[in-house]
């Protein structure tokens, strides 16, 4: 490359609405007022991704070098958007007999960190995994970005 800086990505246009944060690019909320109940109800239960988790090793998962388990859980999703499908994930994971969670996210107009961190103020409480990413949220340069979080047990990408 000729050493010119990469251009940045144009940031989702965010509006808040009812303490909701809402897009004025696609004209509709992120989600509403129960975020992560309905992270749950739209993208957890329908996907049956706690049962697929929880498959022992020879049922279609595959063994750790313990044995037990899955070594490496992968889910990719389109709209990574405010991140509650993730954090939602990640969070109704964390007990389950995977080694790790490979989460991978795709978005043309992804939140501007300053925004991000908003987001994840309000949500930490009650999923603690929003402040560690907050703190990791990746810039608004295009390509891949990776982060290790939960003590390498989770990889966004």
């Amino acid at each position: 490359m000729s050493g010119e800086p990469r251009s940045l990505i144009a940031p989702a246009r965010i509006d808040w609405r009812d303490g909701r944060p809402y897009s004025l690019d696609y004209d509709d909320i992120y989600h509403d007022a129960d975020a992560h109940d309905k992270a749950r109800r739209n993208f957890i239960a329908p996907s049956r991704l706690l049962e697929r988790a929880d498959r022992p090793a020879g049922a279609g998962g595959r063994a750790d070098s313990k044995g037990s388990g899955r070594d490496v859980f992968r889910i990719a999703e389109t709209g990574f958007g405010t991140g509650m499908n993730f954090a939602g994930t990640a969070h109704a994971l964390r007990d389950a007999p995977v080694a790790r969670l490979h989460f991978i996210g795709f978005d043309a107009h992804p939140i501007a960190p300053h925004e991000f961190r908003a987001i994840a103020r309000e949500r930490a409480a009650d999923i603690p995994l929003y402040d560690e990413l907050a703190a990791k949220y990746p810039p608004l340069l295009p390509g891949w970005h990776r982060r290790e979080l939960a003590n390498g047990r989770v990889t966004l990408s």
